[in-house]
């Protein structure tokens, strides 16, 4: 199975301009504000790039292009850490210049998710000027960045029925002019809703005739990629939070987890945010307690961190 590198997922930012209700929200946006670049954050990243190997930044929000100046901080992540690169998790319904994306392309963005779910929806609602507006919006974000050679992932999270995600794959599949990867990812707001969101990508698969051409997996987290491929050439990638049916639990953190029966996620990572003015690290989208929501200091000393250093040093 191919190995994703280790990232660190940054919630740039709470602000979102819109409020889709499967959205997860990085595990809350009470009390969120901005991360912006600081001597603190720098020190963060070397130890977290010296000790667990994370070389690249997942910059999600909140809408990362609500930040006050995201290519600032994109250059002085690069200037002054072993920083590589930069994936970003939008939903390109904010207009911006090419001159912004070529700006976040020089300072190593190399990945851009479209997260639009319902895009259909807003195809179909021909009447509704506020939606058609947000579907051109993001027609042209992809567009955008198919001139500067970036073929962006579509993330659709399929929160409807077979029909429905039947009737959006066949409408991207048409999109002859425009270049972009379509994936699939469960629908984490509740565990009916997680399984129903599995069987329908199940039946997705079986409708297409999919057959899985390769997995890529984050080590030591939930984090897995299907890649699949159907006779007719089309391509679709299933992101899952669960490795062979099982989430992956660390031991420090999820075995005496009470919510661990019915958690849909499992370990997935190391995220970032600044809440009430510090920067603190959430390893878990469901708990905000002291054993999942600490500072760095807090986190260097913590149990977590060192089966972290073995697990992904090994």
């Amino acid at each position: 199975m191919e190995q994703l590198e280790n990232s660190l997922r940054v919630k740039i930012t709470g602000a979102c301009n819109r409020n889709c209700f499967f959205c997860h929200r990085e595990g809350g946006m009470d009390g969120i504000d901005e991360v912006q670049f600081t001597p603190e954050l720098a020190l963060l990243i070397k130890r977290l790039h010296q000790d667990l190997n994370i070389s690249y930044l997942a910059i999600t929000g909140g809408e990362p292009l609500l930040h006050s100046n995201l290519a600032s901080f994109f250059k002085d992540v690069v200037v002054q850490t072993e920083i590589k690169g930069f994936s970003l998790t939008t939903n390109g319904t904010i207009e911006k210049p090419e001159c912004y994306w070529k700006t976040l392309k020089a300072c190593g963005l190399y990945k851009v998710n479209l997260s639009i779910s319902d895009i259909l929806d807003s195809v179909e609602a021909t009447n509704s000027k506020t939606r058609n507006t947000i579907f051109k919006n993001q027609i042209d974000t992809i567009s955008m960045l198919n001139s500067l050679g970036i073929t962006p992932n579509i993330n659709v999270v399929v929160y409807n029925d077979k029909k429905h995600l039947i009737n959006l794959l066949n409408f991207l599949f048409a999109q002859k002019t425009l270049q972009f990867d379509i994936a699939l990812l469960p629908d984490l707001t509740n565990e009916r809703t997680f399984k129903r969101s599995q069987t329908v990508i199940s039946d997705a698969i079986k409708y297409y005739s999919f057959k899985k051409i390769k997995a890529r997996h984050r080590k030591g987290t939930s984090n897995t990629v299907c890649d699949y491929e159907a006779e007719n050439g089309f391509h679709l990638q299933v992101k899952t939070t669960k490795l062979g049916g099982t989430p992956k639990w660390l031991n420090s953190l999820c075995c005496n987890c009470a919510y661990k029966e019915h958690c849909q996620e499992g370990f997935y990572g190391i995220r970032l945010e600044n809440k009430n003015g510090q920067l603190m690290l959430r390893l878990c989208l469901y708990r905000s307690d002291s054993s999942t929501l600490m500072d760095m200091y807090s986190f260097f000393d913590s149990p977590i961190y060192e089966e972290l250093c073995l697990l992904w040093n090994n």
